[in-house]
């Protein structure tokens, strides 16, 4: 099931900063998403905690590459640029993970979703594994 969600994702949706690597649906629920989306064959058991920019994201992560990456974004600014993550295990061992995430004030949305994309390359630089975790969903304050 959460393959085809996941691959769904990436086959129907609009377009992130890496221009169709990653892909999200808006016919999907947020609901639905968070309850698929929490493992994978690199990602499980991803926790957070936090809000208003500031987040901690725990887990565990194996890598079958051999590198782990995560970015953070909204559909339309990336907050987060690509970085790797630390992850000591390598496939078939689990090993935990740990991300303090932080958004500046000034780069904070009014409205949206913020996602954490967890992630592994594979020997082409193609993504494989990809896991969106929601962060926050952010709503526009009434006047």
């Amino acid at each position: 099931m959460l393959q085809t969600i996941i691959a769904y994702l990436f086959m129907i949706g609009s377009f992130s900063t890496y221009a169709g690597e990653m892909m999200t649906h808006s016919f999907i629920g947020y609901k639905q998403l968070e309850e698929a989306a929490m493992e994978n064959n690199a990602f499980r058991k991803i926790e957070v905690s936090g809000g208003k920019g500031t987040y901690t994201v725990t887990g565990e992560a194996r890598s079958s590459s051999g590198e782990l990456f995560y970015l953070v974004e909204d559909g339309h600014i990336e907050f987060i640029s690509e970085k790797k993550l630390a992850a000591k295990g390598k496939f078939p061992s689990w090993s935990t993970i740990k991300l303090d995430i932080n958004i500046p004030e000034e780069k904070f949305p009014e409205s949206g979703t913020i996602v954490l994309y967890l992630y592994e390359r594979n020997n082409e630089g193609k993504l494989i594994n990809a896991l969106p975790v929601i962060l926050e969903k952010v709503q526009q304050a009434d006047n």
